[in-house]
């Protein structure tokens, strides 16, 4: 059973476009990212941690088994 661990994301509204409204019209590129690994953990079982303040992926590994 895959496992996401992470805290609450703030959406990131800078850096991405030059226009604000277009912000509100489009999906972001890391959090369309970040829903695109989340659904291939299911399959890859891959555990993942996302650091909240910059929306980076720290670490990308299979769960540890006992």
């Amino acid at each position: 059973m895959p496992y996401l661990v992470m805290k609450s994301v703030p959406k990131l509204t800078s850096g991405f476009t030059s226009s604000p409204d277009a912000v509100n019209k489009t999906t972001p590129q890391p959090e369309m990212f970040l829903s695109q690994l989340v659904m291939d953990s299911r399959f890859l079982q891959i555990k993942l941690i996302a650091e909240s303040e910059w929306n980076e992926i720290l670490a990308l590994y299979p769960p540890t088994t006992p």
